[in-house]
C-alpha cells in the first residue's frame, strides 16, 4: 500500500469511528458528553501505547530486560486514567468497564511490535528509537480520531503528519547502523495502523447496537483538553500561551525536528533545526533574524545540531550530536572554536546531546551514551567529569538535557531512569526527583530541561512541560497532546527566558511562547 493510499484507509477507519466523512471540513457542534469521554479515552489509550514502547526501547538500549515495574507504572496509570474518565463523564460514555478490553489490545499491539522488531539481542541505539516512533505514532494517530469527534474537521491532514513525522523518526532510527532488523518502518506502520483501527472502533463516540469486524487501517493522536485533563492544569495559570512560529519545511522560520533550543539575555531564541542541520535565531516574539549550518563536517556544518546553549557574553554552544564534537559561535553565527571527537576519553564524546553554560563562562555537555556529563571551559579545555551508567545517584541512563541555574547547579534529565538529577557545579549529587508515570511529578518521557531566574525548574515530557521548585517539589503543569495552541505532539525542548517566557519545540515543527509568572 502506498502512502497516499495508506492516509486515505486510515482516514476512512478514523472516519467511521468518529461518525464523520474522511474529507469533511464542517464545523462540528459542541462535543457531546459522550464524545469527550470516547476521545478521552482514546487519548489515555494511545499513552499507554507510548509508555509500554518506551519500556521496550529502554530494554533494547541496554541489551537487558524489560522491567516489569515500567510496564506495571504504565498499565496502572491506564487504568487510573480510564476510571477518571469514566467518572468524569456521569455514565455518558458510549461504552463502559472497558479498560481491560482496549488494555489487551495494547498489550497485542506491544507484542507484535517486538516480534518485528525483535525485542531481544544486543544493545541496539536503531531498534529502541523504532520502538519509541512506533508508541509515539500509535498515539499520534488516536490523537486524530479524537480530534475529528471533538471537531468535526477531517483527519487526513493530522494522519499525513502522524505519518510523516514515524517515517522520518524511523529512517532516522536506522541510519544508526546497529538495527536488529531493518526494512520494516512500512511493516511496522501497519501494525500500528491496525491496532488504531481496532481501537477506535472499540471506543465509539456514541452507543452503538453491532459491532464491525476489524479492518486493516487505522489512525489517532493528539486530543487537546479532555476529561482526563487534570484540574492542575486546568487552574494554574503558569503556562499561558502566547503565541507560535514555524512550520514543516526548509524556509526561513520553518523546521523539521526542532530540539532544545535557548533564549539568551536579550531575549532573542536560538533553534537548533535538527534535520536541516542549521540554528536559526528569532526575536522573542518569532520574527526571523538569521540562520548558519548545512549539513557535514566542516566547520559550521552540522550532523544532528541537537541543543544549544548561550554565555553571559552572547556566544551560542551547539551539540553537534553525530559530529561528536561542541561547536561555539557568536550569536549572529561566526565560527568561533569546536572541540570532541568520537571515544570515550576525556573530551571525547558519544552522541553530545545537549550543552548549557554557567555564569563562569563554563560549559557542560551531556554525554549521552558515555553516560556521563562533562565540564569545561568556554573554550574547550577539559576540567572535569561525572557518571557512570546505573540507577545509583549520580549514575545515568541516557542523560539527554543539562542546565545550569543562577547558583551555579547543574540539573540533568536522566531520560531512561526517568527523573532528574541536581548536582553542585563539580558534580557533587544534591537530590533527585522523579519515577516512571504520568501523575504529577512523574515522567513517561523527559526530554529537556531549564531554569528560570527564580529558580524555578521546568521539564518537558511527553506531551507537557512540568514545573518544580529547585529541590524538586512539584508546582505546576500544562499542556496535552494535539495540535492546537497550548498542545504538544511529543514535546521536544523548553526554555526559559529572564522575562518569565518560557519556550517550547515539538513534532508538530513550531515553537510555542508561553507566559509563567
Amino acid at each position: 500500500m502506498t502512502y497516499r493510499e495508506r492516509i486515505g484507509a486510515v482516514a476512512t477507519l478514523v472516519a467511521l469511528a468518529t461518525g464523520m466523512a474522511s474529507g469533511s471540513t464542517h464545523a462540528a457542534a459542541k462535543p457531546t458528553a459522550a464524545q469527550k469521554c470516547a476521545a478521552g479515552k482514546r487519548n489515555i489509550a494511545g499513552r499507554e501505547a507510548v509508555a509500554l514502547a518506551r519500556c521496550d526501547a529502554r530494554a533494547v538500549a541496554v541489551a537487558g530486560v524489560v522491567d516489569s515495574s515500567c510496564e506495571t507504572h504504565a498499565t496502572t496509570a491506564f487504568a487510573a486514567a480510564w476510571a477518571r474518565a469514566e467518572a468524569a463523564a456521569r455514565g455518558t460514555c458510549a461504552t463502559t468497564n472497558d479498560a481491560t478490553r482496549i488494555d489487551q489490545q495494547i498489550q497485542a499491539l506491544v507484542a507484535d511490535l517486538e516480534s518485528t522488531l525483535g525485542l531481544g539481542g544486543p544493545r541496539s541505539k536503531c531498534t529502541a528509537a523504532k520502538f519509541k516512533a512506533a508508541g509515539r505514532q500509535a498515539a499520534c494517530e488516536l490523537g486524530c480520531a479524537a480530534k475529528g469527534t471533538l471537531t468535526g474537521h477531517a483527519t487526513d491532514p493530522c494522519l499525513a503528519a502522524c505519518t510523516a513525522t514515524f517515517t522520518k523518526a524511523c529512517a532516522k532510527g536506522e541510519a544508526k547502523k546497529d538495527c536488529h532488523t531493518t526494512g520494516d518502518c512500512g511493516a511496522v506502520a501497519t501494525i500500528v495502523d491496525a491496532f488504531v483501527a481496532d481501537a477506535a472502533r472499540e471506543l465509539p463516540p456514541i452507543a452503538t447496537t453491532t459491532s464491525t469486524t476489524s479492518s486493516t487501517s487505522s489512525s489517532s493522536t493528539a486530543v487537546a483538553t479532555t476529561s482526563t485533563t487534570t484540574t492542575t492544569m486546568a487552574t494554574v495559570a503558569c503556562g499561558t500561551f502566547v503565541t507560535k512560529w514555524g512550520t514543516l519545511g526548509t524556509g526561513d522560520g520553518q523546521f523539521n525536528d526542532p530540539e532544545l533550543l535557548a533564549v539568551d539575555a536579550n531575549g532573542n531564541v536560538f533553534v537548533p533545526d535538527v534535520n536541516n542541520n542549521r540554528i536559526q535565531k528569532f526575536t522573542g516574539d518569532g520574527a526571523f533574524l538569521t540562520k548558519w549550518g548545512s549539513s557535514g563536517s566542516a566547520v559550521g556544518q552540522f550532523a544532528n545540531p541537537h541543543g544549544v546553549a548561550v554565555d553571559g557574553a552572547g556566544n551560542l554552544f551547539v551539540a553537534d550530536m553525530h559530529n561528536n564534537r561542541i561547536q561555539k559561535f557568536t550569536d549572529t553565527g561566526t565560527f568561533l572554536t569546536a572541540w570532541g571527537s568520537a571515544g570515550a576519553a576525556d573530551g571525547e564524546f558519544s552522541g553530545p546531546t545537549a550543552v548549557a553554560a554557567d555564569a563562569n563562562e563554563n560549559v557542560f555537555v551531556a554525554d549521552r551514551f558515555n553516560n556521563r556529563i562533562q565540564k569545561f571551559t568556554g573554550t574547550g579545555t577539559f576540567l572535569g567529569k561525572w557518571g557512570s551508567v546505573g540507577t545509583a545517584d549520580g549514575q545515568f541512563a541516557n542523560p539527554v538535557a543539562i542546565a545550569v541555574d543562577a547558583d551555579l547547579n547543574v540539573f540533568v534529565v536522566d531520560h531512561f531512569n526517568n527523573r532528574v538529577q541536581k548536582f553542585t557545579n563539580a558534580g557533587t549529587f544534591i537530590t533527585k526527583w522523579g519515577s516512571l508515570g504520568l501523575g504529577d511529578g512523574q515522567f513517561s518521557d523527559n526530554e529537556s530541561v531549564a531554569v528560570d531566574a527564580n529558580g524555578n525548574v521546568f521539564v518537558a515530557d511527553v506531551d507537557r512541560i512540568e514545573k518544580f521548585t529547585n529541590t524538586g517539589t512539584f508546582l505546576s503543569e500544562w499542556g496535552s497532546l494535539g495540535f492546537a495552541d497550548g498542545q504538544f505532539n511529543s514535546v521536544l525542548g523548553v526554555a526559559a527566558g529572564l522575562d518569565g517566557a518560557v519556550y517550547t519545540t515539538d513534532f508538530n515543527h513550531r515553537v510555542q511562547k508561553f507566559t509563567c509568572p
